[in-house]
């Protein structure tokens, strides 16, 4: 009988564990940031030609090309929580932002890049990486249809 015990104990412990590290992924995107006031961010979307390094902090615009600046900030950040969003158990310390990302940028000088396949946050001269998977199609259509409707910036 304790055999039996035992054995029920290691299932549900690992049916817990399971259930634990899938729980959140179907939610909406979770900023780094604090989004209380999305008035008070700068919504840019940019082209990330390869993967950020930790070189890159100080000199990002190397990196990047600003497509279009977001003036409906409120309704930019519905529809992107409208997206399906997985975020893996963990964070693997390579997935940074890479092709066509999202840029937010906060009043105190910190940047969110939101990507396909991660999110990399610089604050403080450092960054850091997240795992935050889109579906790819969905999150390309959401770009490209704010790409279209926002002016673009100048060159």
């Amino acid at each position: 009988m304790p055999r039996i015990f035992e054995m029920l104990l290691l299932l549900l412990l690992v049916l817990f564990i399971a259930v634990s590290c899938t729980v959140d992924q179907f939610t909406p995107y979770r900023f780094v940031g604090e989004m209380k006031d999305p008035g008070a961010v700068r919504m840019e979307l940019v082209e990330i030609d390869e993967a950020l390094t930790r070189d890159d902090v100080q000199n990002l615009d190397r990196k990047l090309r600003r497509v279009a600046v977001i003036e409906e900030n409120g309704a930019f950040i519905r529809e992107l929580k409208k997206l399906k969003n997985i975020h893996p158990f963990g964070d693997p310390a390579y997935l940074g932002a890479d092709g066509k990302a999202i840029m937010l940028t906060y009043p105190n000088g910190d940047i969110e890049l939101i990507g396909i396949y991660g999110t990399t946050w610089i604050a403080d001269g450092e960054m850091e990486m997240y795992t935050s998977w889109f579906d790819e199609e969905p999150y390309l259509a959401f770009w490209e249809k704010w790409a279209e409707m926002t002016d673009a910036v100048p060159a």
